[in-house]
């Protein structure tokens, strides 16, 4: 861990090759936020930094740094579950019982019958 005074010369020296200065410094490359500091886009717009890691190739210095950040797990996560697509969401079982008393089936019911029908075979 840097003290405040070195923290404060490292980040005048791009070249600086510790960890925590390089988190600290690091700016996206591509994107409606080039050049700014990951850091200030990831106050202003936590899913923007989700979505850059897990849809932008490369990048590994940038994404090394995001991963870095505090609490962003839970922004990769909330991304990644968005992105499933809707198929493959589960429905719970209470909704799949009201859907076969009432005879009227979503397509995930349907498909998921059909998994379970075939490829149990």
């Amino acid at each position: 861990m840097l003290t405040a005074r070195e923290s404060a010369l490292c980040l005048k020296d791009p070249g600086c090759a510790d960890p925590e200065c390089r988190r600290r410094t690091a700016t996206l490359p591509v994107g409606k936020f080039k050049g700014e500091r990951l850091s200030w886009v990831y106050e202003l717009d936590p899913g923007y930094v989700a979505w850059f890691h897990e849809t932008v190739e490369g990048y590994d210095e940038v994404k090394a740094a995001i991963r870095a950040l505090d609490g962003i797990e839970a922004h990769l996560t909330a991304f990644r579950e968005k992105r499933q697509p809707s198929s493959q969401k589960r429905l719970s079982a209470t909704q799949q019982e009201i859907e076969w008393l009432m005879e009227q089936f979503s397509v995930m019911t349907v498909d998921k019958a059909c998994k379970d029908l075939f490829d149990g075979a």
